[in-house]
């Protein structure tokens, strides 16, 4: 998920360079590249917080498999940011005024992602506390066998 989120991000940054390429020539850029950066964007960003999500619940750390309601969880977060990622996006640079609002999560659609990224925030955190928990034999024993000093 890590290479596969990087790879969306250089997308990203590659059409924003083209709008800004555009924009520093002729003072002008090509929105269409803009909103075409900012839809990968969200795509990085999702697969980011799914790994770490993932990470968090013990995928492949101490648990080969998720539980269902945990993949259940996980499946309709990410496609409620997704939708939401790009409904936002899709209502700044249709609705808003680009002259009125200066800066993305500044306006309206900017809060509700910002909303949406505290929620994966607090999520990550109550699965951290979950997990260590619930394998705190399989902690301890990590700990003292790879930690112990003596």
């Amino acid at each position: 998920m890590a290479f596969w989120s990087i790879l969306i991000s250089l997308v990203s940054m590659f059409f924003s360079l083209l709008h800004f390429g555009k924009y520093s020539i002729g003072g002008k850029g090509q929105q269409d590249m803009l909103v075409i950066s900012r839809i990968f964007s969200v795509f990085a960003d999702i697969l980011s917080t799914l790994l770490l999500i993932c990470l968090a619940k013990g995928w492949t750390v101490v648990a080969a498999k998720l539980s269902i309601m945990g993949r259940v969880k996980i499946a309709i977060y990410s496609t409620t940011y997704i939708a939401v990622g790009i409904g936002a996006i899709l209502t700044f640079y249709t609705f808003l005024e680009q002259e009125v609002v200066a800066f993305f999560y500044s306006s309206a659609p900017g809060v509700t992602i910002i909303i949406l990224r505290i929620v994966a925030c607090f999520w990550f955190y109550y699965s951290v506390h979950i997990t260590r928990r619930k394998f705190n034999t399989k902690v301890r024993g990590f700990s003292a066998r790879h930690y112990d000093t003596s």
